[in-house]
């Protein structure tokens, strides 16, 4: 019975999922939008989808080091 969680350990990692979740979402978004940007760019034309597309690479690294810090905790 060793493999069976404390409640607060049980607790900790059900919150650690969910901002695993979170990550994942914010991340899928960012995704989206940088291949937005990067279709707007270079098929468009237009010069500020590189700026939309940097934002968004920029955006999903921060989402995942604030997953990686939460698990410092």
């Amino acid at each position: 019975m060793e493999d069976v969680p404390k409640p607060t350990e049980a607790l900790a990692l059900a919150a650690l999922q969910r901002r695993f979740r979170r990550m994942v979402m914010a991340m899928s978004v960012c995704g989206l939008v940088a291949v937005a940007g990067a279709v707007c760019f270079f098929a468009a034309h237009q010069p500020w989808g590189l700026w939309l597309f940097i934002a968004a690479l920029v955006s999903g690294f921060a989402a995942q080091v604030w997953f990686v810090a939460a698990m410092r905790r």
